[in-house]
Order: structure tokens, then C-alpha cells, then sequence
């Protein structure tokens, strides 16, 4: 039936967060985690990596336990804003945080990418970010729309969005 193939979408998907290379967090409206990767728990450190011990995807943990800007999701939610880039300092690292609205005032994703490196400035490298950067927001907002979605598109979304996964580590 149409919820087993959903569920099957549901764990492709959860499973393409965790692989993504960049952190990702997705929040509901009380800002409470709905899915999160090792990558974010990494990036954010803290509480949150003693947290993922008892529960490693930090599902139903509050968002502003874990992070000083979790005020920036809330705004996102408040605004319904489509698509946010932020740089935040923190503890000495830069990290570049893009927010995105998954269900307007309701669901919102976050991707976090450590941009310290001093080598980033090099501008061949910031474009290979921004390029990660746009692949894996494309990604990740197929999978929440498929999650909406009717299992029959999920699939050949999926095949698609696994697809690009793939072809990712091809030589070019």
C-alpha cells in the first residue's frame, strides 16, 4: 500500500541526510528535531554530542538546548522565508548555515558547512562549496517533497536524488 512504499521514501530519505556531508537538522515548528546527521552533531559539539549518544539522530531534542542560534530557525519559520544563508562564528570557526522552508511556518531544514579552512578563499574552492552547497539543498528539498508526496513520484525521485548521489564521487 501506498504507507509501506511512504515509509520506504521515509527511510531512503533519512538514510541520503545521514550520507550527506554537510550537517544537516530539520526542525518543526517548536523547533524541536525531527531528523539530524552525525555532521551536525559534529559541527555543533556540546551537549548535543552527549545527547546523540542516547539518541543518535537527536530526534524530539530542542533545538535551543543544543545551539546560540536557534533564534535564525525561528525567524525562518515566523517569516515562512524560502531560502536563507548566514555565516555565524562559532568558537573560533565559521560555519555557513542554510535555512529552508520545508512546509511554510511549520517544517524547516537547516544545512551547516564548516567554511574555516583558510585555503577557502581560494575562489575555485568557494565555488566548489557553493556547487555542494546548491546539490545538497536540491537534495535535501526533494526528499521533503517527496516525503509529502505520493509514494508513486517518490520513486522515481529517489532514483533521481540517488542518482546525483552516485554520479557525486565520479571522476569529472
Amino acid at each position: 500500500g501506498v504507507s509501506y512504499l511512504r515509509k520506504l521514501a521515509q527511510n531512503k530519505a533519512a538514510a541520503l541526510i545521514k550520507a550527506m556531508p554537510s550537517g544537516v537538522v530539520i526542525v518543526d515548528e517548536n523547533l524541536k528535531i525531527i531528523e539530524s546527521n552525525a555532521r551536525f552533531i559534529q559541527i555543533i559539539g556540546g551537549d548535543a554530542s552527549i545527547i546523540s549518544e542516547a539518541d543518535p539522530d537527536l530526534e524530539g531534542a530542542y533545538l535551543e538546548r543544543l545551539v546560540d542560534f536557534h533564534e535564525l530557525f525561528a525567524e525562518a519559520l515566523r517569516e515562512g522565508t524560502e531560502v536563507k544563508i548566514q555565516d555565524i562564528r562559532r568558537n573560533g570557526r565559521i560555519i555557513r548555515l542554510t535555512l529552508f522552508s520545508i512546509q511554510k511556518h511549520l517544517v524547516l531544514g537547516g544545512i551547516l558547512q564548516d567554511i574555516t579552512e583558510p585555503m577557502i578563499q581560494s575562489e575555485q574552492i568557494i565555488e566548489k562549496a557553493n556547487e555542494v552547497m546548491k546539490k545538497n539543498l536540491t537534495t535535501v528539498q526533494q526528499i521533503a517533497f517527496l516525503l509529502g508526496e505520493n509514494a508513486a513520484d517518490s520513486e522515481v525521485l529517489l532514483s533521481s536524488i540517488i542518482q546525483s548521489f552516485a554520479n557525486k564521487d565520479a571522476p569529472k
